[in-house]
């Protein structure tokens, strides 16, 4: 709210300005231009509301009720006469140097939907409750979320990242020929037209991977530093870079930021993977790896640790060309209405 007060003093051309004596304020009419309106001193300013927004395409505006279905009808194609996805806005114009996040203004209640199909209620040893120790059985404070809520997505096209990307699937398809095919939740969930354009005879996905926000954005520009996968919780199927096909289990590798912008929130990226040819391990292999890449018998590890204990299924590549990050969420827990906030007994800061 600003109070203009006794606003009489008009900009009426450039060059041709009036003092603001005697006024409270001036009102700037430029010809052609929209009006700006100046005052001289702070206490006439009360800052009530704070905006966050950002420069969007026009096709990302599209009307609420047909935003789902036109993204995926001109996500039909498979792209094989196309270097990158139809869908993507900018190849058209930025030739073969862009990287650009874009913000999925109606898209991003498909990835709730996603997020909201692939979600178990089930925990492991990875996942810590409000005290930073693992949920005890029964979980008696509800630590456990019921879900989650997305409350930003972004696409990202990187023509950097998706060209190492599809060499390395064409170099897997040229390989393998056909892979031993895998059921692969996140597939399952999708409509059929994002499944019928992805590469099952390579087992082409989408998978999840949970992080902080500050790690999801660095992963979503740079790519996946393998130096690093696996450090945050463990690598109980050898070293690689981890995934999941349930976002629940996705959450368990998740942090909060502890500042900036994104305080408390937490980060998940949705990416297509090349899993290929996957070795199948229902118990810990620590050197799961060393049958793993080119010119092995594998080229991903399928850790299925469901089929043994009834949780979940991870998914570990070896290297960072099987994966492309194309879409990254912040969203927070949702968790049930009794939950019961323990008192912290370690400390969480690292």
């Amino acid at each position: 709210q600003s109070r203009l007060g006794r606003s009489i003093a008009k900009f009426v051309g450039r060059g041709r300005g009036y003092s603001a004596e005697g006024c409270d304020s001036t009102l700037a009419e430029l010809p052609g231009e929209a009006r700006e309106f100046i005052v001289y001193d702070s206490r006439q300013v009360y800052p009530e509301y704070a905006l966050v927004y950002e420069q969007c395409a026009p096709e990302e505006l599209e009307s609420e009720g047909d935003a789902a279905a036109s993204y995926w009808e001109r996500a039909r194609s498979m792209f094989f006469g196309s270097f990158y996805p139809p869908y993507w806005l900018h190849y058209k114009s930025a030739g073969s140097g862009f990287h650009e996040m874009c913000p999925a203004v109606h898209f991003t209640p498909v990835l709730q939907e996603l997020a909201d199909a692939t979600w178990k209620h089930k925990w492991t040893r990875d996942r810590v409750g409000s005290n930073g120790l693992p949920i005890p059985k029964g979980d008696p404070n509800g630590d456990m979320p019921v879900g989650i809520r997305i409350l930003k997505g972004w696409r990202v096209e990187d023509a950097q990242l998706w060209g190492a990307y599809r060499q390395y699937l064409q170099a897997v398809q040229a390989e393998r020929g056909q892979c031993r095919e895998l059921d692969i939740k996140t597939t399952a969930a999708m409509r059929w037209a994002v499944r019928r354009r992805m590469r099952s005879e390579v087992n082409e996905t989408y998978l999840w991977h949970g992080s902080s926000p500050r790690a999801v954005m660095g992963i979503a520009t740079e790519g996946f530093n393998l130096d690093l996968s696996g450090s945050n919780v463990g690598s109980m199927f050898g070293r690689g870079a981890y995934f999941a096909e349930s976002s629940s289990k996705a959450d368990e590798y998740s942090r909060d930021d502890k500042e900036g912008y994104f305080q408390g929130c937490f980060a998940m990226l949705l990416c297509r993977a090349v899993v290929g040819e996957a070795q199948v391990l229902q118990q810990a292999d620590y050197e799961a790896h060393d049958r793993v890449g080119r010119g092995q018998r594998f080229d991903s590890t399928v850790g299925d640790r469901e089929s043994a204990v009834g949780t979940y299924r991870e998914f570990v590549v070896p290297v960072a060309d099987a994966i492309y990050p194309e879409y990254a969420v912040i969203y927070e827990r949702v968790y049930r209405a009794d939950r019961r906030r323990a008192p912290s007994t370690v400390s969480r800061s690292t």
